[in-house]
């Protein structure tokens, strides 16, 4: 009787820990930030993806992800991309705020970046290694990948965000 108890606890816990976080199904922002690259470089393949990570913001809703993948001349790259969508633009705006306290790891360093409504760039010392987190409104977007990469794609996805979401 106990086991059946604690199994249904945990069908019950994972039920309503599955219904807080949507995963990613078609995201509108997401697919015209595909478009905005596609025309831009598009030798680049992107590929959608299902992150089954914690979320990025706490108190997010749900997440769109993917990456893109160029291959050419025997060198492989990629850039990765996670949308989150926060509840408010103000929790959104707490957690990038919370950014700037964040230890750096070392051989990295990280730096206000100019983009959204705010952001930052963690980088590594050679910049094969790199994340721009930016905001715009009670959106949060990260791309990461190679430092020049990932700066052009970041400002592709930037201007696909609307201003007032």
């Amino acid at each position: 009787m106990r086991r059946i108890q604690v199994m249904g606890f945990v069908l019950l816990l994972l039920a309503t820990t599955t219904a807080l976080i949507k995963a990613q199904g078609r995201s509108p922002l997401l697919d015209r930030v595909v478009r905005s690259i596609k025309r831009e470089e598009p030798r680049w393949r992107f590929i959608p993806g299902v992150c089954t990570c914690p979320p990025l913001v706490s108190g997010q809703r749900s997440y769109a992800a993917g990456g893109w993948y160029l291959e050419e001349a025997g060198e492989r790259r990629h850039v990765s991309i996670y949308v989150s969508y926060v509840p408010s633009a103000q929790l959104a705006a707490e957690w990038m705020e919370s950014m700037s306290r964040w230890p750096v790891a070392e051989g990295w360093r990280g730096e206000k970046y100019s983009l959204g409504d705010e952001a930052y760039l963690s980088r590594n010392q050679d910049g094969t290694n790199s994340t721009v987190s930016f905001r715009k409104g009670k959106i949060v977007v990260e791309v990461s990948g190679e430092l020049g990469d990932v700066v052009r794609f970041a400002g592709y996805a930037e201007k696909e965000v609307p201003a007032a979401i």
